[in-house]
Formats: C-alpha cells, sequence, structure tokens
C-alpha cells in the first residue's frame, strides 16, 4: 500500500511540475538603437541596428536586408523596393530622393558622414528639407486616411491584455460630427469636429490630444462651409494638412496654431465651378477631399472637378504653399481619396468615371466610363469609389452615385497598359453580385491571396479574387460604410455602421476574435475608419470621438498565435494525471464512483428507510449539486472568452445588469457576455441535456448499453443534408432558405434517416438489435453520399461543412440559441413521466406486457421523441458525440439503474459537461477554437474505457 501511495505521490509531483512548465514570458523589447525606414508614402519600417556596423552604409543596408526591401547602394540615387528619385513638376518642382538623418535623443537632423556614430538612425524618401514623422520615442503613426498612398490601411500595433476598455469618450456637441479619419503622430491624437452650417452653430475645428493622457493640447478652429467636413487630412514634415469646406487648404504646426494662429498658412482651393464647365452627376460644394501624400507631395481631389498636386511648402527657402498641377475631371468629388502608386494617380470621381493620371507630370493618361444610371429627368448619375491596386488589376468599386438614395452598385475589376504619353484601361471584370459596396475596400498581395477584402449591404465582410470571382467570409456583422484596416498583416478591423455600433476584429477568414463598442455618449453612426495605435484605437463617429483598448487574442494568448500552446499542454497533462491516478486507486482497491455511490447511499439515508423514501433524497441531493455544478460552469463560460476575463462575481453582475437592460446600452463587460457568450452557454446547456436524456432513452429502449443518441442513423442524414446545404447552396427546392437554411435542412435529414431506421427495423421484427443494425445500414448509406459531397464540392466551402460535422456553438446567437434550448428542455422533460415504464423495458419485453404495458408502441414513441430531440439539438450546433453515450453510464454507475433518478440526473450533467466542453474548446488554443465533438470525444473516451473496465454490467439497477 505504501508503494502504490509513494506511486501516486510522484504521478502527482510531475503532472504539477508538467502543468507549471510554459514558454519564457517574452521580456521588454531591449534599449537598442534602431533603424527607421520610412518610404515617404506611409509606410514605415523599424528593425533593430545592428551594433557590430562600423559604417552608416553597413547599419543601413543591413537593416534593409533584414526587412527583405530590395536596395542598391547608400545613396540619393540609390532604390529600395523599386523607389528611387523622383520629380513631380509643374508650376515648381519638388524632387524626393533617400536621405540618411540621425537621432540626437529629441530629433532627426539629415548627415552624410560615412561611419555609424551609433545610436538611432533613419533612411527616408522625401526632399532634402524633409525629416522622419516617426521617432524612437512615438514609432507609430497615421498620417493619411488609408496610411499609405496606395491605400493599403496597414497597421502594425500591440494589442492590450484584457477586455476591452473605452479610455476616451468626447461628445463635441450636437451637428459636431467626428467624419474623418483620426491620425496620430509624434505622441498627439488629432480629430476634426465639423460644425452644422447655420449661423448658430458651432464652428468646425481641429483637435490635438496627448495620445497618453488624452489630454487636450490645442485646438484650431476654422470658417464653416458645408457644415460636414468629411475630408481627412494629412501629416507631413511636422505639419498637419487640413481639407476644408471654407475652400481652404491650412498647414498648422503638430505643436500648435500659435498665438492668434500665427503659425497656421493656408492656401485657397477653388469652390465654384468654373464658367462654361458643366459637370456629369451630382455635385457637392465641399471642396478638397481627402489628402494623400507621396513623394513630397500632397494629392486630393476637389468638389469642382479636379485634380491637385500640392507643395506642401516645407522648404524653408521656398515660397511655402503652391499648386504644382491640377487635372481635370468630368464630374465633382466628395471626400474620397485618390490612389498613388508607381507613378501613377488613380482617382474616381461622381460622373462614374475611372481616371488614371501621372502622378510626376499631371498629365491624363487614360479614363473610363465603369457605370452610370439615367434618372426619369435625364440626368446621369454614378460614382467610382477609391480605387485599389492589386496584383496588377485595378478594383474599381463603383454605385449609381445617387447620395443616400444609392442603390446599386458593384466591383468591376481593369488592367492599365501604358504606351507613351498613354495608356490602355481594359474592364477584365463586372461584378455587381457583390452588391453595393462600402467606399474602402482593403487590398491584399499576399502569397496566400492577391485581391481586395471588401465590404456591402449585401456581403458584410468578403474577399474577391483577381478574376472577380469571390466568397463570403462573414455575413453576421453589420454593413459598414467606414474603411477596414488590416492588423499586423493578420486581422481585419471593420466599424458598423450603426448607432451604437462595434469595430470587430476578425481573423483573415472571417472569424470575430473581439470587438469593443461605441461609449454611450459618441453612439451615433460611424464613417469613420479605426486607427490602432499600440494597445489603443481612436475611432470618430457622428456623435463625438472616442478611444478604446482593444485585443485580437482571448485571455492569456500570445500575439504570435501560439499562446494556446500552454493551454493544450495544460489541458493534456491534466487529463493525464487524471487517468493516471485512476488507473492506481483502481490497483489499490479504491473505486472512486464505487465510493461516490457508497456515500451518497448513506447520506440519502438508512437502510431502515423504504427504498422510496431513499430514492427521493438521493434525487434532491443528485438534483442539487448537478444544478450546482452547471451553473458553476455557466459562470465560468461567461467569465472567460473571446475578449478576456473576469471574476465570476462580475461576470454573475453583467449577465444580470445586462438581461435588465434587455441588450441595449450595455458596457464592454455586458455586451461581450450578453452578445456573445451567454448566447452559446444557453445553446450549450440545451444540447448537453438534450443528447444526455435521448442517450438515455435509447439505451434504455433498446437494452444495449453501446447504444448513443446516433445510432439511428440521426447524425449521418442530418449531417449529409447539412453539408448539401452549405457545399452545395442546396435548399430542398426553395423551402429551406435563408439564415435558418442549414438548421432546417439538418433536422430534415436527421428526422427522414430515423424513419428509414424505423421501417428496415420494424420489416425485420422491431427488435433491438434489428434496430441497430438498421441503424448502422443507413448510416453507412448518408455517410458515402455525404462523403461524396465532400470531396466534389468547393474547396472555398469545405470548411465550413467539416466546422459543423465537428460541432461549434461559435456561430451561435440569440436568434438560434432559444431555438435550441426550449425545444431540448421540454422534449427532456417528456421521458420523467414515464421513467417507470423505461424501468419496465429493462426487464425484458414478456415481463414488461406482463405488467400491462403495450411495449412495441412504447418503445416506438419514445425512439420517435428521442430521434426527433436528437435532431433538434445537431441542427443548429452539428454532430457532437459521445455525451449521449457517457453521460447515462455516470449517472447509472453513481445512482443505479433506475430512471427516476438517471434521466433528471443526465439532464443536469449533460448540461455541465457540455458547458464545460465549450469553454475547452473555445481556450485550448486561443484564439483558435477547437471543435466542441472533438473535447467531448477526448473527454468521452478515457472515460468511458475506465468505466468499461471497471463496471461491465451497466444495468445491474
Amino acid at each position: 500500500m505504501r508503494r502504490h501511495a509513494c506511486i501516486l505521490l510522484a504521478i502527482l509531483i510531475l503532472a504539477s511540475s508538467a502543468l507549471a512548465i510554459a514558454p519564457p514570458a517574452a521580456g521588454a523589447a531591449p534599449d537598442a538603437p534602431m533603424v527607421l525606414i520610412d518610404m515617404g508614402d506611409g509606410r514605415t519600417y523599424w528593425t533593430e541596428a545592428d551594433p557590430d556596423q562600423a559604417t552608416m552604409a553597413g547599419v543601413i543596408e543591413g537593416a534593409l536586408d533584414d526587412l527583405g526591401l530590395a536596395h542598391g547602394p547608400l545613396g540619393e540615387s540609390m532604390a529600395v523596393d523599386g523607389r528611387g528619385p523622383a520629380k513631380v513638376s509643374g508650376s515648381r518642382t519638388v524632387e524626393s530622393v533617400w536621405n540618411v538623418y540621425a537621432w540626437d535623443g529629441s530629433s532627426w537632423s539629415k548627415t552624410s558622414r560615412s561611419d555609424y556614430p551609433g545610436g538611432s538612425v533613419a533612411l527616408g524618401f522625401y526632399p532634402r528639407y524633409m525629416a522622419p514623422t516617426e521617432t524612437p520615442d512615438h514609432p507609430d503613426s497615421w498620417v493619411m486616411a488609408r496610411g499609405d498612398a496606395a491605400q493599403r490601411a496597414a497597421q502594425a500595433a500591440a494589442p492590450a491584455d484584457g477586455l476591452p476598455e473605452t479610455v476616451f469618450e468626447k461628445s463635441y456637441g450636437e451637428k459636431n460630427f467626428v467624419c474623418g479619419v483620426v491620425l496620430a503622430a509624434g505622441g498627439r491624437v488629432f480629430a476634426v469636429a465639423g460644425g452644422g452650417n447655420n449661423s448658430g452653430d458651432p464652428l468646425p475645428t481641429l483637435y490635438a490630444y496627448d495620445a497618453a493622457t488624452m489630454e487636450e493640447l490645442w485646438r484650431f478652429e476654422y470658417p464653416r462651409g458645408a457644415g460636414y467636413e468629411t475630408a481627412t487630412g494629412a501629416i507631413a514634415g511636422g505639419y498637419y494638412f487640413l481639407p476644408a469646406t471654407c475652400g481652404k487648404l491650412y498647414r498648422i504646426p503638430l505643436s500648435g496654431p500659435g498665438p492668434g494662429n500665427s503659425l497656421v498658412e493656408s492656401i485657397d482651393i477653388p469652390m465654384e465651378v468654373e464658367e462654361g464647365r458643366e459637370l456629369v452627376g451630382r455635385t457637392y460644394a465641399t471642396g478638397p477631399s481627402s489628402i494623400t501624400y507621396d513623394m513630397g507631395v500632397l494629392y486630393f481631389e476637389s468638389s469642382t472637378g479636379h485634380v491637385y498636386a500640392v507643395d506642401p511648402g516645407l522648404n524653408p527657402a521656398g515660397p511655402g504653399m503652391a499648386v504644382i498641377w491640377r487635372g481635370e475631371l468630368l464630374g465633382g468629388t466628395y471626400y474620397m481619396d485618390v490612389t498613388v502608386r508607381d507613378g501613377l494617380l488613380y482617382a474616381g470621381a461622381l460622373d462614374g468615371r475611372l481616371y488614371v493620371f501621372d502622378a510626376l507630370s499631371g498629365a491624363l493618361l487614360a479614363s473610363e466610363t465603369v457605370f452610370t444610371v439615367t434618372d426619369n429627368r435625364g440626368n446621369v448619375t454614378g460614382s467610382v469609389h477609391v480605387p485599389l491596386v492589386a496584383g496588377g488589376k485595378i478594383f474599381v468599386p463603383f454605385s449609381d452615385g445617387r447620395g443616400m438614395g444609392t442603390v446599386q452598385g458593384g466591383i468591376a475589376i481593369y488592367e492599365f497598359e501604358r504606351a507613351g504619353s498613354g495608356g490602355t484601361l481594359t474592364r477584365t471584370a463586372y461584378v455587381m453580385e457583390a452588391g453595393l459596396c462600402g467606399n474602402f475596400a482593403l487590398p491584399s498581395e499576399t502569397s496566400d491571396f492577391t485581391g481586395i477584402y471588401f465590404t456591402s449591404v449585401k456581403i458584410p465582410l468578403g474577399k474577391m479574387y483577381a478574376d472577380g470571382s469571390f466568397e463570403v467570409l462573414n455575413g453576421d456583422l453589420e454593413s459598414a460604410k467606414a474603411g477596414m484596416v488590416l492588423l499586423n498583416g493578420e486581422h481585419i478591423a471593420h466599424a458598423e455602421y450603426r448607432s451604437g455600433g462595434y469595430v470587430s476584429i476578425l481573423s483573415l477568414d472571417g472569424k470575430v476574435l473581439s470587438r469593443f463598442k461605441q461609449p454611450a455618449s459618441v453612439e451615433s453612426y460611424c464613417m469613420s475608419a479605426p486607427v490602432f495605435i499600440g494597445g489603443r484605437a481612436y475611432v470618430g463617429t457622428d456623435g463625438g470621438f472616442y478611444s478604446s483598448t482593444w485585443s485580437a487574442y482571448s485571455e492569456g494568448a500570445a500575439p504570435s498565435g501560439g499562446g494556446g500552446v500552454p493551454a493544450a499542454y495544460a489541458l493534456a497533462a491534466a487529463a493525464a494525471l487524471v487517468a493516471a491516478a485512476l488507473a492506481l486507486l483502481s490497483r489499490m482497491g479504491y473505486s472512486p464512483l464505487g465510493r461516490a455511490r457508497a456515500a451518497l447511499g448513506r447520506i440519502a439515508g438508512s437502510e431502515e428507510e423504504s427504498r422510496v423514501r431513499r430514492n427521493k433524497r438521493r434525487l434532491l441531493l443528485v438534483l442539487i449539486a448537478g444544478a450546482a455544478a452547471a451553473f458553476f460552469m455557466l459562470l465560468l463560460c461567461l467569465s472567460i472568452g473571446q475578449y478576456g476575463t473576469v471574476s465570476l462575481g462580475d461576470a454573475l453582475s453583467a449577465m444580470v445588469s445586462s438581461m435588465q437592460k434587455h441588450g441595449a446600452g450595455l458596457t464592454d463587460v455586458e455586451s461581450a457576455i450578453y452578445d456573445s457568450r451567454l448566447p452559446r452557454a444557453v445553446a450549450a446547456i440545451g444540447a448537453g441535456m438534450g443528447l444526455a436524456v435521448a442517450g438515455a432513452v435509447y439505451q434504455a429502449v433498446i437494452r444495449n448499453p453501446l447504444v448513443d443518441p446516433y445510432i439511428m442513423g440521426v447524425s449521418s442524414g442530418a449531417g449529409t443534408f447539412a453539408v448539401a446545404s452549405i457545399a452545395s447552396g442546396f435548399t430542398f427546392f426553395g423551402l429551406a432558405e435563408g439564415l435558418y437554411a442549414t438548421p432546417i435542412l439538418a433536422a430534415a435529414g436527421g428526422v427522414a434517416a430515423f424513419l428509414l431506421t424505423m421501417v428496415l427495423a420494424e420489416k425485420a421484427g422491431g427488435s433491438s438489435t434489428n434496430f441497430v443494425l438498421a441503424g448502422v445500414v443507413v448510416g453507412l448509406a448518408f455517410s458515402s453520399v455525404m462523403t461524396i459531397m465532400l470531396i466534389t464540392s468547393n474547396p472555398d466551402k469545405l470548411h465550413g461543412a467539416l466546422s459543423w460535422l465537428y460541432g461549434s456553438f461559435a456561430n451561435v446567437g440569440w436568434d438560434t440559441a432559444w431555438m435550441v434550448l426550449f425545444p431540448a428542455m421540454f422534449m427532456s422533460m417528456i421521458p420523467l413521466v414515464w421513467a417507470k415504464e423505461l424501468n419496465l423495458v429493462l426487464l425484458g419485453e414478456d415481463q414488461a406486457m406482463q405488467m400491462g404495458l403495450n411495449v412495441r408502441r412504447f418503445n416506438r414513441l419514445m425512439l420517435i421523441l428521442a430521434s426527433v430531440l436528437t435532431a433538434v439539438c445537431v441542427s443548429f450546433v452539428g454532430i457532437i458525440g459521445f455525451v449521449g453515450l457517457v453521460v447515462p453510464h455516470v449517472c447509472r454507475m453513481v445512482l443505479g439503474g433506475d430512471h427516476r433518478l438517471v434521466l433528471p440526473a443526465s439532464i443536469v450533467v449533460g448540461a455541465a459537461l457540455m458547458l464545460f466542453s465549450d469553454l475547452v474548446a473555445r481556450t485550448a488554443l486561443m484564439p483558435q477554437e477547437l471543435p466542441v465533438g472533438a473535447i467531448t470525444t477526448m473527454i468521452g473516451v478515457p472515460l468511458f474505457a475506465y468505466l468499461l473496465v471497471r463496471r461491465g454490467r451497466m444495468y445491474d439497477g
């Protein structure tokens, strides 16, 4: 006995030490000299300087090599990633070259020294008199509406830990919308609140805040114009360039406008269309549009139908800001910016045309009508939104250009071939099926995907390939009218266009990983793309401006995606510990379940008491203990999830308060629990109790301990119809369409398979063996059909089909949670009424008939009930195995074979087990979510093997 005890102790110590093993925590970044590579178009790259290099060329060229940027020898005439010396010429010339800078602890200074002086250095593509915007102290910035001149909207930002939390909110009063994108640089955050157009409305104002404290540093008021300051400015060379609807382009130092705005300069941008010139389509007197900065020049459109290239006037020896060149469009514009890439400028206008200009000279190279419509008055309207370039293709979102009344739109794809002083635009795809798209899509040029991510009123999040084919990534999000952002190359940030909407952080396959909500004081429509600097996000709405912490990962997950490894390792170690302990205890002659049963018998009452009173007491104890366990698991599921972890008390409080508010005006914690965790917990409770009760009924009626809820072919039938719906779009001849198509077809398939099994079994004699064999045959038939569909289906649809087959609560919301819980709860209660009859069935058909039970009719009724119950459970959450097999066995081991005890115990134990399995599925490999069916199998297999070895007779009463 001592030897066994020592072995058990050793196992405990070993497993405990194994659980303590985890990868070392990532330490803080070393305080080492850095190298900044600034591409001069909004893109920046940081990497550590090689301290072993003796020359500036060695340090910078080594950094370029580390970043994978092609380059020539260090010098002004060098080319980096295809960008070399460039001259933008017209009324004056702005030349950009590669400049080298050294950091002196407070500012950048241009240097030409060949030896490396130590410290941080920079290589930037600007005019010779400019310096980088980012510094070692503030290495993050967002300097134009879409981050860079090519509209890539790519942001590198470290997520925060824990649940999202609002850190700043500011309402600027009625009509003070923040429609433009919030910009950030130098440790400052900038937001423009646009005033109304009436004389009593507040003036439009540019606000500057400290990024760390959100303290207001300064503000700049300017004259009102159209009343809606929708355009976004740009930051370059230490200045904020502000386009205003009053017809001005302002230049304000990032440090502030100075006393009486003495440091502010401006130039006029005409607001009136030239006499004799008539524009096609709608017109808006909004002045300059959002600014794109590249090659030392500010590029933007204007409402008068022009494209501008403006010298920002940063040369100390120069005359100040001025227009370099101006190109003409046939239509006006609103607030959308232009795309500048590889020396070409791509623009769209409200005449429904796409334009390509030479960004250096302003020459129009090509234009093409993309989409227009004619109203009943003969007016031609159309709108080409911001063109995007990916993989040599130009993706052009378009619409009918009717403002708030716009109803038609899509995406066209073009190729541009330059020839001499002009070029040719060729349309290669025209996709109206994508729906009316937002103004900003998200380009992608990776080895995995070349194309765009887009959002439309029809498809909340989709991806379109270079050939025009597309797929829906997430159809459950609210639609967006703000630009999406690519975070760290692996996530998409999506801002909903609705009052009280969310900003969602999604994986590239469309799965929501995290989200945060507009605070109540600024709840309104959002047309401003979120900006991420460090662990904070900055978002403007029609109600004001707010900042929130954000996270793309669940609590404890590492940004590299490896955070799930310790959790999975701990789970495996814990399972091994439990299995080893149970095996050793069995060798020592100690049966945990047997002892539990004996202890329960002692608590339930003495042998002198009647059996009925003892069973009633045992039932009460089981229900109390099981309900307590299920409630505890519910609290765990609410407190731990994809948006972080809160205490059990806070989780309970948030659940109660969110339900009292009926889901409206929730805090971030309440929203995470009410909108995500609670509905899937409700569905897990329903599915767990339903499958457990169905398993108990099947095992009793068929009198076979190996029977589970899927023995009648229900799972195969449901799976076949579900795969047909997901992979092939099968709608059963139009009868099942929309959101519930897959659940309806899955339930129908499960019932159909059960009916076939019943017919075969009844024809064969109706014995328990006949039911098992018929179920196996029918299941194999449906499985073969399902396999063929999986092999021949679209690969893009395969992942969704497999996810359903393995079971998951990931897509459960309130609209489906109740449809699982209420039917499962109702049908789970019905067998309790016939618990005595189920006991009679176990005695055998002859004895049950002698006691007045019509066995065949009763068995048929119970089988129908259990099969329909199973079909309801799997229809919404997929096939989840072993719950209906293991739970009744465990309950019988503890309580005996009396179904008056087994059925109620199966209800609470099944709910607790399913909640636990869903919790493990969500947290074991965060941020990746595992199939719940795999977790229940991992739990069920060793437990069932133990029960089988220890107690071969499961029906001993």
